[in-house]
């Protein structure tokens, strides 16, 4: 009976930790054309393994994403969000990393509708939010990540391709 629940509880400790959502979201914003973009990078599993071995996709793919960007105002312990359009708010999928993808599936791109919210940012008391749920293609496992953009967060550029934020 303890060899079991050794076992189970090494496969729940894999699971949570191998088969959850890992997304990285770019540091910066890129503006290139009067256009604004965030980056986000599916860095979920053992991607540094993925040259090694052959993992089957769906065990790293996420799904179901959801995304959202506001002004956040931090205002005494309170925060109050006020929404920034994004021309896509849904993500169906976000393939699992692998560097010798052509296209880059496990990487995107969001663009922020013009909006002048996010370009009159008080540096003392507010940012751009930009949040990002993502569910686990295997496992079902979700997790939210959020990143705050405040001052001198626009750089002018496009992003690198592939998972670097760098921009060019």
């Amino acid at each position: 009976m303890l060899i079991g629940i050794l076992i189970n509880a090494l496969f729940l400790s894999l699971l949570f930790v191998f088969f959850k959502p890992n997304i990285a979201i770019s540091p910066k914003i890129a503006r290139c054309n009067n256009i604004l973009r965030i980056k986000v990078v599916n860095r979920t599993g053992p991607y540094r393994l993925a040259k090694i071995i052959n993992i089957n996709s769906l065990f790293f793919d996420l799904s179901d994403i959801k995304l959202q960007c506001d002004r956040a105002t931090f205002d005494g312990g309170v925060t109050a969000l006020e929404p920034i359009p994004l021309k896509i708010s849904n993500l169906t999928f976000l393939g699992k990393y692998d560097k010798h993808d052509k296209t880059a599936s496990y990487a995107r791109r969001f663009v922020i509708m013009k909006n002048s919210k996010i370009y009159n940012i008080n540096p003392n008391n507010q940012a751009i939010r930009f949040r990002i749920f993502a569910r686990h293609s295997f496992s079902g496992l979700g997790k939210s990540f959020y990143k705050d953009y405040s001052q001198n967060f626009i750089k002018e550029g496009i992003f690198e391709p592939g998972d670097s934020f760098d921009i060019r």
